[in-house]
């Protein structure tokens, strides 16, 4: 469905505008102009069916990729052929003319896909449903905010039967709701044989979506495989480029007393003594903002002394990108001597630890300080002087921000055999040799029932469309139930029920009587001795409401009296 071919393209990149026009106008062989190739020699086929994610850094040239397969720009050099209708989402707006509302952009862009009037009619009702901008379809979408975009946009796509589908980090500013609604229609796309073309900076959603991934770097590919050899080597190749950095400038630096246009809340305190510098640094000693999950760090801290101060508190605070203190320490609480200082003098302090961090940004925050906390007197208080990133290294899967390393092991046998009634009573409380419809016996009924109430002398629970319970069962034959329903007093259909333990069918019954009567289901073949959970299933239920006049706003199944075996 995709073919390309030795794709290059190349940008002439002008200091100032006038430049453009110079070369323009002189007809010289001098050029006013430095070439940035974007892509270089890129070769790949798509077939079928087949779903394909490209990842790479900032600046890899993955949508210039994506805009030269749909032709929004021409090759310097190469070919690209395609085969069948494309729908593409590349950057928010792409395709929509921002004057029109979104009614009119839908009719725009289906004409450009190919689409007649009478289809986009049909076509219509299911776009705007998709897309569930409700009033706002007739606004003009220079209203809409970057979510209502991705909306019209994917319900396009999403309506007008595709047989390639590429999508350029559209999904990302959707809100949650929303893009688990649209991998969902991915894969119907998918199950259907749409072609799709997927860039992502979501490698979780690159990884369990695609069957293979192409890894972009200044505009070369680098690696072609399968999802998970391709993230390991992507993760490699940023964590070494990471590594070998020279040197990362420091976010935040001393800000001199006089400097009144430093935020105050970035720095704050008396500044009796300062954090002239901090430093990450990894393994070997060298600067780094990039670490695998596990691997050892090194925080460094210099503090320079304006007065003379004793035993000063050093410590440090690591956040998440949500501001949430993740890790805290100091050197009070380490127990760790620092000294006398005079001013004049210059303290380093050296944190080791290990980033057992689940993967995601976060910031150092450093303060200096006396005795535990800050609070009492505060020299230098520095929020957020560096970022720093922690990547899962290959083959560790975990969420959070807590790397526990976990270990697990299950035994094939119970360490001690339980009694089942023993253990029924400890869950349920007493435990009854029949269940009747009790408040003392609530306890045994899972979901799916009303509260108790009287009928006749007699204590009942009505259901829902779908109820279980759970009983003790001795090599039991039947399963019995003392129930009815209303149904034949409002001349309506038997109700069917289905009976089922697990993810087997026990048997099925029929209630076609307003009387209590007792229903009985063969279990010989899968009762055991022990506690058993049982389902029922209805075909039907009924609304007081629809057929008598009641506040009863219930959906009601069937009348149970009584539950047990034998």
């Amino acid at each position: 469905m995709i073919q390309v071919a030795h794709v290059s393209k190349k940008y002439k990149m002008y200091r100032k505008p006038s430049d453009r026009l110079k070369e323009w106008l002189t007809f010289s062989s001098r050029t006013y102009h430095t070439e940035f190739w974007a892509l270089k020699d890129i070769s790949f086929d798509l077939g079928t069916g087949g779903a394909c994610g490209i990842i790479g850094p900032n600046g890899a040239g993955k949508s210039t990729l994506l805009k030269t397969i749909v032709g929004v720009t021409e090759p310097t050099a190469g070919t690209v052929h395609t085969q069948g209708r494309i729908a593409a989402l590349l950057e928010l707006g792409a395709g929509f003319y921002h004057e029109f509302t979104g009614r009119q952009n839908i009719f725009l862009n289906a004409k450009i896909l190919g689409l007649s009037e009478s289809e986009i009619q049909e076509k219509l009702g299911d776009i705007m449903a998709f897309s569930e901008l409700g009033a706002f379809i007739d606004q003009p979408v220079r209203t809409y905010s970057s979510g209502m975009y991705v909306r019209l946009g994917f319900a396009i796509a999403a309506n007008v039967d595709p047989e390639v589908l590429i999508i350029d980090e559209s999904l990302a500013v959707g809100d949650a709701y929303f893009q688990a609604k649209c991998i969902q229609r991915l894969r119907e796309f998918r199950a259907r044989g749409v072609t799709i073309l997927f860039v992502s900076h979501d490698l979780a959603a690159v990884k369990t979506f695609c069957d293979e991934v192409i890894l972009l770097d200044q505009g070369t590919v680098v690696e072609r495989g399968k999802p998970a050899e391709v993230l390991d080597y992507y993760n490699a190749l940023v964590a070494k480029r990471t590594a070998r950095h020279e040197f990362f400038a420091i976010e935040k630096q001393f800000v001199a007393q006089q400097n009144t246009s430093a935020p105050a809340a970035l720095r704050s305190g008396s500044f009796d003594a300062l954090i002239r510098r901090i430093e990450l640094l990894d393994q070997q000693g060298h600067p780094a903002r990039t670490f695998l999950s596990g691997e050892p760090g090194t925080i460094e801290i210099d503090v320079a002394f304006l007065e003379e101060i004793q035993e000063p508190t050093v410590g440090i605070l690591i956040r998440d990108r949500l501001g949430n203190d993740v890790y805290g320490i100091n050197t009070y609480a380490l127990g760790v001597a620092t000294g006398d200082w005079k001013p004049g003098d210059v303290l380093r302090m050296r944190y080791r630890l290990t980033m057992q961090l689940g993967a995601g940004n976060y910031t150092v925050t450093a303060a200096v300080h006396s005795l535990d906390v800050h609070l009492y007197e505060c020299y230098d208080w520095a929020d957020k002087l560096l970022v720093f990133k922690v990547m899962l290294p290959p083959h560790v899967a975990f969420i959070g921000v807590a790397r526990l390393d976990a270990t697990v092991e299950c035994t094939d046998r119970q360490v001690k055999a339980c009694d089942p009634q023993a253990l029924l009573a400890s869950v349920f409380a007493e435990v009854p040799t029949c269940l009747e419809m009790h408040p003392a016996f609530a306890t045994y009924l899972l979901k799916g029932w009303h509260e108790v109430q009287e009928t006749g002398g007699c204590t009942v629970r009505w259901t829902r469309q779908e109820f279980s319970f759970v009983l003790q069962v001795r090599r039991a034959i039947y399963l019995c139930l003392t129930l009815c329903s209303l149904m034949p007093l409002l001349h309506e259909e038997p109700i069917q029920a289905i009976v089922s333990t697990a993810d087997d069918q026990l048997g099925a019954f029929m209630v076609d009587h307003a009387d209590f009567r007792e229903v009985r289901i063969d279990i010989a073949a899968y009762a055991f001795s022990g506690i058993m959970k049982f389902t029922v299933r209805l075909n039907k239920i009924w609304l007081p409401q629809q057929h008598i006049k009641s506040a009863d706003d219930r959906e009601l199944g069937v009348l149970v009296q009584k539950i047990w075996v034998e």
